[in-house]
């Protein structure tokens, strides 16, 4: 694992994770998003 799998970790270490609740955060690298082009905004 590189540092910037080491982000998240430290971010819920800080005093800055008093504002984060109720969610999962995911250190998988991507592997959990879909393939295809799915994020782009549709043309104007």
């Amino acid at each position: 694992m590189g540092d910037d799998g080491l982000d998240p970790f430290l971010i819920i270490a800080s005093d800055d994770a008093s504002s984060i609740t109720g969610t999962a955060i995911v250190v998988d690298g991507g592997q959990l998003l879909p393939e295809g082009n799915d994020f782009r905004l549709p043309p104007p």
